[in-house]
C-alpha cells in the first residue's frame, strides 16, 4: 500500500493559520536547538534531537513542492 504524500495547497501556505503555525514551530525550533546545545544527558538529547526533526518534517509542508524527476 503506497499512501500519497501529504502537502500543503498554495493557498493554505499563504493562510495566516499556516503563518502563525510556521512562526510559532520557528520558535519552538530555536528553543529546542538552544537546549540541544546545552551539556544534556543522552536521553534527553536523544528526546530533543527527536522533537527537532518532527518540527522539521512540519515546516517542511510550507515549502513549494518539488516537481517529480524523470
Amino acid at each position: 500500500m503506497s499512501a500519497e504524500k501529504f502537502s500543503l495547497a498554495p493557498h493554505e501556505r499563504a493562510s495566516p493559520l499556516w503563518k502563525s503555525l510556521e512562526r510559532h514551530m520557528q520558535e519552538q525550533l530555536e528553543e529546542l536547538r538552544r537546549w540541544n546545545d546545552a551539556s544534556l544527558p543522552p536521553e534527553r538529547t536523544e528526546k530533543l534531537r527527536g522533537r527537532i526533526e518532527q518540527l522539521k518534517v512540519l515546516l517542511a509542508l510550507g515549502d513549494e513542492p518539488k516537481p517529480p524527476q524523470t
